[in-house]
């Protein structure tokens, strides 16, 4: 479906589409990063799995069109992946299907046990906020 096309500050095919994959904050330097590829055809992947207020300094909300964030470096549960958009994640899933064996039902049903616990024991209302105010 997609070719990696190397590193992003060397991309040149002006009229091809893409997709840049940006972390931020990088792991291991916790630089923050923006988008290096700035063309038309091109789509947006915010990796934010060190997003979270007890690896950095929030100063306003994560606002981007396609944002990927994880439970495990909030809860130590590695592998475990959160996608805002409910058609993004339908498409993940997909791609996991064809380009693996699928998606684990363990991991499925791990992400679901984490979550539930999260939402109704953890906070009293919102994750995020409650690991703000930490």
């Amino acid at each position: 479906m997609f070719k990696w096309a190397g590193d992003a500050h060397a991309y040149d095919r002006n009229d091809q589409p893409y997709i840049e994959m940006v972390t931020s904050p990088n792991n291991p330097d916790g630089e923050l990063r923006g988008h290096v590829v700035n063309k038309a055809n091109g789509m947006l992947v915010h990796d934010l799995a060190y997003y979270w207020p007890q690896y950095m300094a929030i100063t306003e909300p994560a606002d981007n069109n396609v944002m990927l964030f994880t439970i495990s470096k909030c809860t130590g549960h590695a592998g475990s992946r959160i996608v805002q958009d409910l058609n993004v994640a339908k498409r993940m899933v997909k791609f996991l299907e064809i380009s693996t064996i699928g998606v684990s039902k363990e991991a499925q049903l791990r992400s679901i046990n984490i979550l539930e616990m999260i939402s109704t024991n953890s906070c009293p209302s919102n994750y995020s906020e409650f690991t703000h105010s930490g």
